[in-house]
């Protein structure tokens, strides 16, 4: 589907939400909506406002790279999205942004949805030790 015109029309609908306390947003496609090429800044003002709206914790990062690369699995090839990015841009246009501490981008980039989900990290078995001849 094409984006909104505008893109973000909107937007003061999702931010509305912000007052239910369960009430999250998944990042993901965001870059499909910029007009200009990586790193999107067009984009920055509109996240900027999700991001104090909901803050980090209640905020997640996701790419939608199977739908902007037109590989939706279970479905024939589609062509590709307009706003079609790489994986890595749809990683990095947020995790290099120097305005987000390390604290945040653990929140985005996984934190957050472990919470959401209840997942607890378990620790990694201890290595198994190779047998001597």
């Amino acid at each position: 589907m094409p984006p909104d015109d505008p893109p973000w029309r909107d937007l003061r609908q999702l931010l509305a939400l912000a007052d239910l306390p369960n009430v999250s947003v998944k990042l993901s496609g965001a870059p499909t909506l910029s007009d200009t090429p990586y790193p999107y800044p067009d984009i920055r003002p509109h996240l900027e406002q999700v991001l104090d709206a909901f803050g980090t914790d209640r905020c997640m990062w996701g790419t939608d790279q199977h739908r902007v690369s037109g590989r939706i699995h279970g479905f024939d090839p589609v062509p590709r999205y307009p706003g079609h990015h790489s994986y890595a841009q749809a990683l990095h246009y947020l995790l290099d942004r120097d305005e987000l501490t390390e604290t945040e981008k653990t929140a985005l980039f996984g934190g957050t949805l472990r919470n959401i989900m209840s997942w607890t990290p378990t620790p990694a078995p201890p290595p198994t030790p190779h047998p001597t001849n």
